[in-house]
């Protein structure tokens, strides 16, 4: 299974991986009450980077664009032929739209 979130958050970005944060945290507790394990998902986000507005000196994702979402796709594509997944879940409109 390949989880597809949109785009990383800032806690994504600092830990370097993706869905490392608050949402890791509710990604796993969701994994754990399916019964999956963590290990058996391979995570990844469609847009590779953080598109943030500042406020209130705090870095908040903005929504990614089609640019980005372009720039991004051969990524996406090698890492789905790498992975090779019997499913695909798209966390999200702009994973939907990758």
């Amino acid at each position: 299974v390949m989880l597809v979130g949109g785009q990383p958050d800032d806690a994504d970005e600092r830990a370097g991986q993706p869905f490392a944060g608050a949402v890791g945290a509710v990604l796993q507790q969701s994994l754990a009450a399916a019964g999956i394990r963590r290990d058996d998902v391979y995570a990844t986000h469609a847009v590779k980077h953080l598109a943030w507005q500042e406020r209130r000196g705090r870095r908040l994702p903005s929504t990614a664009d089609r640019r980005s979402l372009e720039h991004c796709a051969g990524w996406l594509q090698r890492e789905r032929a790498l992975v090779e997944p019997a499913v695909i879940v798209a966390l999200g409109p702009t994973a939907a739209r990758a």
